[in-house]
């Protein structure tokens, strides 16, 4: 059985300050590794667009509107001190979250053995709306979790 990877071209048009360590370097520096002949094995599909309820699963509808009415169509805006949303970062969100689950259901489903998501960014998994602001707006890991149960 095979391993899916799913990725998109969408996650380089996520961008964040140069200083920033989650920025689009990090996937093409995936991209060329997987690009590497002992991964051509891999089952290789564009990670879909997902729709706005599979992030509210995970969080409040109010907040989710709030990141989304802060993209911007041109530049950077900085949500806090950890998240920037640039006009690309909505539709890497709606694939990131999508991809995460499409590999659940794959996976759980036994069409393949395992999965990859070559997404970004993959955001912090210890921070809360309730208690530090805003979480990144592609904390995809409670989404793909919540898919699974």
């Amino acid at each position: 059985m095979a391993t899916l990877l799913l990725h998109h071209s969408c996650f380089l048009d996520h961008h964040t300050p140069l200083e920033h360590p989650e920025r689009p370097d990090r996937v093409r520096v995936v991209d060329r590794i997987i690009e590497h002949e002992r991964f051509q094995t891999l089952e290789r599909d564009a990670a879909p667009l997902g729709e706005v309820e599979a992030i509210e699963r995970a969080h409040p509808a109010e907040y989710v509107e709030r990141i989304r009415t802060n993209i911007p169509k041109e530049g950077l805006v900085r949500i806090d001190d950890d998240t920037t949303v640039s006009a690309g970062s909505w539709e890497a969100a709606l694939r990131g979250v999508e991809a995460g689950c499409q590999a659940v259901d794959e996976v759980m489903t036994s069409k393949v053995k395992s999965a990859f998501c070559a997404i970004r960014p993959p955001g912090p998994p210890h921070r809360t709306p309730a208690r530090h602001g805003l979480l990144p707006v592609q904390q995809h890991r409670g989404r793909r979790a919540s898919r699974a149960e």
